[in-house]
C-alpha cells in the first residue's frame, strides 16, 4: 500500500482578511493620487497665461524691451477691439518682426479615414458616447472609455469624437480625451480643425476650451479650411476683445510651435506698422527709453516726454485707445 502523501498545512484564513483591507486602502490612495495629478494638469492647462520675462542675466533689458512693445500694442489704433488674425499678424510683427502665415489643414494635418465599416454594435456605443458629450457626463463618457470605445472614433468625414466634444464645448470630456492621447492635430475632409468646430458654433468664447487645444497643439490658430478660413476667423466681432487679449498673452508661450510659420518681415513693412499708431507726430518707438517705456506701461513714474522746465518743451501724451490702460 502507498502511503498518504501529508498536505502542507493551509494559511491561516485570518492572513488573507488582514491583507485585503490595506490593499484595499493603497489601491484607494493610489486612485486618488492619480485623481489629484489629473485635476492639477487639467487646471495648468486652463489656467490663464501670465506673461513671458526673461529669467537670464539680461533679463531687465529684454524686461524692457517686452514692456516698450506692450506700450505698442496697447497704443494700437483698434485696440483690442480688431479682427483676431489681424491682430496677431500685428503683434507678431511688433515682437518679432516677422509675418505670421497660415497652412492648408488638409496638406498639414492628418484626416481619419475608415479602414473598414464599423459594426451596428460599435455605432450603437458611439450614439451612447454621444449623448454623454451633450450632457458632459464626465462619468458615463469614462466608463465607455475603459470598455474600449477608440478615443479617434471618426466618421466617414474625418469628423471625429474630439470635433463633435469641441462643438458641444464638454470641457471634462475633451480634458479626459486628451488625456487618454487623443489625436489633437487632425481635421475633416473639409480642412475643419476641432478648433474650427469650438468657436464656429458659439455666439461666446469659450477660453478653457481653446487653452485646452492649444496647449496641445497651438498651430491649430492658423490652419485654414478649404474656405482659406481659420478658426480666428470664425469668432464673433463681439468677443474680438476676449480673443485679442488671449492672444496677447499666449502668443509668447506658444512661439516656440508658431516660430516654423513665421517669414521674416522687411524693414519697410515695420516702420509701416509703426506709422499706423496713435503716437503723435514728430515721435518714434525706436526713440522711447526703458524709462519712457515702463512708465507709459505701469504708470509709475515720469510720463512719457516728462522734464522739468517749461511746460511746451514737454512731448505731447500719446493716447492709448485700448480699454485695457490709459497713460
Amino acid at each position: 500500500m502507498q502511503k498518504a502523501t501529508k498536505r502542507p498545512p493551509a494559511a491561516p484564513p485570518t492572513s488573507k482578511k488582514d491583507a485585503s483591507p490595506s490593499r484595499k486602502k493603497k489601491r484607494i490612495k493610489f486612485d486618488e493620487d492619480i485623481e489629484k495629478e489629473r485635476k492639477k494638469r487639467f487646471e495648468m492647462r486652463i489656467r490663464k497665461k501670465r506673461r513671458v520675462l526673461s529669467k537670464s542675466s539680461d533679463s531687465l533689458q529684454k524686461a524692457m524691451i517686452l514692456m516698450a512693445s506692450e506700450v505698442k500694442i496697447l497704443s494700437m489704433p483698434n485696440g483690442f477691439n480688431e479682427h483676431p488674425m489681424e491682430f496677431l499678424r500685428k503683434i507678431m510683427r511688433i515682437k518679432y518682426h516677422g509675418n505670421i502665415q497660415t497652412y492648408q489643414a488638409v496638406k498639414k494635418l492628418e484626416i481619419l479615414k475608415e479602414n473598414k465599416t464599423p459594426t451596428p454594435k460599435i455605432v450603437a456605443q458611439a450614439a451612447e458616447v454621444y449623448k454623454c458629450i451633450v450632457d458632459d457626463d464626465v462619468v458615463s463618457f469614462v466608463r465607455f472609455l475603459n470598455d474600449g470605445f477608440d478615443v479617434n472614433y471618426h466618421n466617414k468625414f474625418g469628423e471625429t469624437v474630439l470635433h463633435y466634444a469641441c462643438k458641444q464645448q464638454a470641457i471634462a470630456c475633451i480634458h479626459e480625451l486628451i488625456e487618454r492621447g487623443v489625436k489633437v492635430g487632425v481635421c475633416c475632409v473639409s480642412g475643419r480643425t476641432p478648433l474650427h468646430v469650438a468657436l464656429w458654433y458659439h455666439r461666446e468664447v469659450s477660453l478653457d476650451l481653446v487653452r485646452l487645444l492649444c496647449s496641445s497643439e497651438p498651430t491649430l490658430l492658423l490652419a485654414a479650411d478649404y474656405l482659406d478660413c481659420t478658426p480666428l476667423d470664425a469668432v464673433t466681432p463681439t468677443q474680438w476683445p476676449v480673443m485679442c487679449d488671449f492672444l496677447n498673452l499666449s502668443v509668447d508661450h506658444y512661439y516656440e510651435d508658431l516660430k516654423y510659420y513665421l517669414k521674416k518681415a522687411d524693414t519697410h513693412s515695420v516702420a509701416k506698422l509703426e506709422n499706423e499708431f496713435t503716437w503723435r507726430p514728430g515721435h518714434h518707438w525706436r526713440g522711447i527709453s526703458p524709462m519712457v517705456a515702463f512708465s507709459a506701461l505701469t504708470g509709475a513714474g515720469p510720463r512719457p516726454g516728462a522734464r522739468s522746465g517749461n511746460r511746451s518743451h514737454r512731448s505731447p501724451r500719446f493716447v492709448m485707445t485700448s480699454s485695457r490702460a490709459s497713460v
